[in-house]
């Protein structure tokens, strides 16, 4: 076994990781230890001169992570720990990991990220946080080169930007009815969900890279004018189902692939000038999905006259 790469002890009943396991396991890449019953884990027990660049600790019921040698820095490059019981992570811990790319808290227990915890993880391109018990977010915590950033399933209500080089951000279901005008500072940012929380408006925010928006399930009552191709000029998707709106009438130009307006029990009628503004990219047609609205029941007959109409869905 000493020249072993890959090992898999997931779905077992261990309740340790024994430091002897890994003696003459010298080229270890990826370990997994998933779906046990894991209550702790001492990263030290790795050996920091191992290659492994992979560990799996997700479903186990870990609610401590320890670091007992100050000295311990491992090649770590993704580090998997949701669906445990975390409550805290501590700076000591992730200071083990300074390599990490890949990073997965989701499904714990998590209130608060401890600041700084995760600055110093230069390499870090992708976190997930989602479905924890956080109440805010700071951007001011996080790493300046982190790519991805999944948040939803919280309690998050208040966001605080900052100028950092993320281009996927979702943080549906969570407690946001504002968005500061700050948001422009996420320059970079590609795709944007923040379906199911509670914004009434959208601020006039110009996110010159943003490819798709997800405002589904929140208080819209009009689709806002910042929703628009001046703020949003590489937008191709949109989608504001759910929301109280009654009526779809766009307030600004918009060049889209994807239009969704799903599941609104507002709306009554479409009309002559409801999608007067709408229209497809440039030499591209544009798919429109309209389905269960319980009310709709008056549509133009010339509602789509003037877009060049890849799909239309209307069904019930």
């Amino acid at each position: 076994m000493k020249y072993l790469k890959q090992l898999d002890l997931s779905g077992n009943l261990l309740e340790n990781i024994h430091i002897d396991v890994f003696e003459d396991l010298s080229d270890l890449e990826d370990l997994s230890y998933s779906n046990n019953r894991l209550s702790s884990f001492n990263i030290s027990v790795l050996n920091a001169n191992f290659p492994l660049v992979k560990l799996n600790l997700s479903h186990n019921m870990i609610n401590s992570l320890e670091r007992s040698s100050q000295h311990m820095v491992t090649s770590l490059k993704v580090l998997d720990l949701s669906y445990n019981n975390l409550t805290y992570v501590y700076d000591d811990f992730l200071k083990a990991v300074p390599r990490v790319e890949y990073l997965d808290f989701s499904f714990n227990r998590l209130s608060e990220l401890e600041a700084n915890a995760l600055m110093h993880l230069q390499y870090l391109k992708i976190l997930r946080i989602n479905d924890n018990r956080l109440l805010s977010l700071s951007f001011q915590d996080l790493p300046l080169r982190l790519e991805e950033l999944h948040a939803g399933g919280n309690f998050i209500g208040i966001l605080l930007p900052k100028k950092i080089s993320i281009r996927v951000l979702n943080i549906e279901n969570n407690r946001i009815s504002d968005l500061r005008e700050e948001f422009s500072l996420l320059e970079e940012l590609m795709h944007l969900n923040i379906s199911g929380n509670f914004l009434s408006e959208f601020p006039s925010v110009k996110l010159k890279h943003l490819e798709s928006l997800d405002l589904s399930f929140n208080n819209l009552t009009i689709i806002p004018k910042s929703i628009s191709t001046n703020f949003f000029p590489m937008l191709k998707i949109f989608n504001v189902s759910g929301n109280p709106l009654q009526d779809l009438k766009l307030q600004s130009e918009l060049k889209l692939n994807i239009f969704e307006a799903n599941y609104m029990d507002m709306i009554e009628g479409i009309h002559e000038d409801t999608f007067e503004k709408l229209k497809g990219r440039a030499n591209e047609c544009i798919n429109v999905t309209i389905s269960n609205n319980n009310k709709l029941s008056v549509m133009a007959e010339n509602a789509f006259h003037d877009i060049n109409m890849c799909f239309v869905s209307i069904s019930c």
